[in-house]
């Protein structure tokens, strides 16, 4: 069973690979090329938050510890990726992708324009106290987010 939250923190329960598609069959798709439609999340368990990795690991300070691993990453960055891979010049938010997706805890959260992606990364490698909890999948309407962020981005 997971748990899915919409809008304005809208919870519903599904149970089964029926249910599960057949909800995921209801979000509406993009009705344009602007449109961005919906972004998802999966979490192992309904009692995380919406918090990045670093936050929940760092337990204090996160700011300066990202910005040491920051500082070691590119440091050894071009021993392990290839140097036209690597984000050129001080693009912080490109540095803390490559990071991220390289396993680094950083303050990014990672989400799909995939329900089906995000419901992957809920299920897999839950540990035995993970799977006595529902896992859940949060769907957040990324055009409305976009707006909201407008209004405060000034």
């Amino acid at each position: 069973m997971f748990t899915t939250k919409a809008k304005a923190l809208k919870s519903e329960q599904r149970s089964g690979w029926a249910e599960i598609a057949k909800g995921f069959g209801s979000i509406p798709t993009p009705s344009g090329p602007t449109d961005f439609g919906w972004i998802f999340r999966g979490h192992k368990s309904t009692t995380y938050c919406l918090q990045p990795s670093i936050e929940r690991e760092a337990q204090g300070d996160w700011a300066s510890l990202e910005r040491f691993m920051l500082k070691e990453f590119r440091s050894k960055a071009r021993m392990h990726i290839r140097s036209s891979d690597l984000p050129q010049g001080d693009k912080i938010l490109e540095w803390l992708a490559l990071m991220r997706h390289s396993g680094v805890p950083t303050r990014l959260l990672d989400f799909t324009f995939s329900p089906y992606i995000a419901l992957y990364f809920a299920l897999r490698n839950r540990t035995p106290k993970e799977k006595s909890k529902d896992a859940e999948l949060w769907a957040i309407d990324a055009d409305a987010l976009g707006k909201k962020a407008a209004l405060i981005a000034y």
